[in-house]
């Protein structure tokens, strides 16, 4: 099981579609759970949803040749489709550094913008998790195209719904870095819902 040549490493290990590797910059504006992708990975990511797109005025052969000029020679328009699907539909990915040793080492985010540039920017409250830091630090990207694991995947690995409380003792998470309006609304949260229970609640 844990040998190289194991069963593990030979089911699991290998090459995958729809993945990239990219390197991380601070993106302040973004929320928690939000990156900031380059224009050169979501062209390969999205490149079947493209050339469908595509196939839609022009021939598949056709459209395949768009597809493969914008991805060598950047092109606008398809800069511009890219930006629209991403505006239109929730893009989940997983997103992670090796070695993959803690809980906080994988998360599932949501591409917010597309950057025109070679870097992935990166909210800032992440950081810890993932030991990482913006001295070229490269990290994994896995656009998650399944609707059932999109949905499981950001109950149990979105910092937004399950990495802000520590799974060891239940208070804030060390490995978030916590901005002072995300403490105060969460503080307001816990006071709200506090205000609904009964007296054999409140002496409990």
């Amino acid at each position: 099981l844990a040998s190289k040549k194991g069963y593990t490493r030979s089911l699991i290990g290998g090459r995958f579609n729809f993945c990239s590797r990219v390197v991380i910059v601070p993106d302040p504006e973004l929320e928690i759970d939000e990156l900031g992708v380059p224009y050169a990975t979501m062209i390969e990511l999205f490149q079947q949803r493209i050339i469908n797109i595509l196939s839609k005025t022009y021939l598949p052969s056709e459209a395949y040749k768009i597809w493969n000029n914008a991805r060598n020679n950047f092109d606008i328009n398809i800069a511009h489709l890219i930006e629209s699907i991403i505006d239109s539909e929730y893009v989940g990915v997983f997103f992670g550094r090796n070695p993959s040793i803690a809980s906080e080492s994988i998360r599932q985010m949501r591409v917010a913008k597309l950057n025109y540039d070679y870097a992935c920017s990166v909210p800032l409250q992440i950081l810890i998790g993932f030991a990482a830091d913006f001295d070229g630090d490269t990290l994994n990207l896995t656009w998650i195209n399944n609707k059932t694991v999109l949905e499981q995947a950001k109950r149990i690995f979105n910092p937004r719904y399950a990495g802000q409380i520590s799974r060891n003792d239940g208070m804030f998470n060390s490995n978030v870095s916590h901005q002072t309006d995300t403490m105060i609304c969460l503080n307001s949260f816990a006071f709200l819902s506090r205000d609904s229970y009964n007296v054999n609640q409140i002496e409990k």
